[in-house]
């Protein structure tokens, strides 16, 4: 839910609705994939985060567990939070939300194509046209 209230934010509530459709699955992805999109309505993600282990949220609304890294919209976990060391699930299925949308890869932002543990990636809520793929 957080991660469809984030991208609605700045894609809108077509898109939102059409992220509810959506169906997950956990199951044991080959290699390195986090996660996969297959079709436009099904999303796989990795079991384990490929042995990293993911982080879940339980205050998804809020990244108090992370602090704000640079550009590109990165926040990295504290060192003792509870995130550091993790995938973050919500970067992830944001990022598999955007190829749901159409949305290909890009150098920086949620549509990165890797993502180092303890990193959140953030939605841009300031960038209006394009936006998701520009994140």
């Amino acid at each position: 839910d957080e991660a469809i209230a984030r991208i609605a934010s700045v894609e809108g509530d077509q898109a939102a609705s059409a992220l509810r459709s959506v169906t997950y699955a956990v199951v044991d992805l080959p290699g390195n994939e986090l996660a996969r999109t297959v079709g436009s309505s099904r999303i796989e993600i990795d079991i384990d985060a490929v042995g990293h282990g993911w982080f879940v949220d339980t205050t998804p609304a809020d990244d108090t567990e992370f602090k704000r890294q640079g550009r590109g919209g990165a926040l990295l976990a504290t060192p003792h939070s509870e995130a550091a060391g993790d995938m973050d699930l919500l970067s992830v299925v944001m990022h598999e939300m955007g190829h749901v949308l159409g949305y290909g890869h890009e150098d920086e932002g949620v549509m990165a194509e890797t993502l180092t543990a303890g990193t959140r990636r953030l939605i841009d809520t300031d960038v209006v046209d394009g936006a998701f793929a520009s994140l």
